[in-house]
């Protein structure tokens, strides 16, 4: 019975490890907004930045965010910009995708 219990772990455990090597592309998105990291191991660049018709400003001390691409289900998604209520004394700093060995990085935007 022993026996066929580790011939079972090992079977499952190949298969797992089979999985992960043919993988070809790997997202993480930890979920805390302070260290949110955005990593994609794909062979292509993302898109160029797509050009925006901006609507009205809800008020006119608003910013506008522009759109970035992003990755989902397999392919670049572009996910359109945003008006956003300023932070007083502070800039926005755009987010941007930086190419890392294996793959790109997002690095948000954020306020500084």
């Amino acid at each position: 019975m022993k026996t066929l219990v580790k011939i079972w772990i090992v079977a499952i455990g190949l298969q797992l490890i089979a999985g992960c090597a043919t993988r070809k592309e790997v997202v993480y998105q930890p979920q805390q907004p302070a260290s949110q990291m955005i990593i994609v191991q794909h062979p292509s660049e993302p898109p160029a930045l797509q050009t925006e018709t901006i609507p009205p400003t809800p008020d006119t001390s608003y910013i506008w965010i522009r759109g970035m691409w992003e990755w989902r289900d397999g392919q670049w998604v572009w996910a359109p910009g945003h008006w956003e209520s300023p932070n007083p004394g502070h800039e926005w700093v755009p987010g941007h995708w930086e190419r890392t060995e294996g793959g790109y990085v997002w690095v948000h935007g954020h306020w500084r």
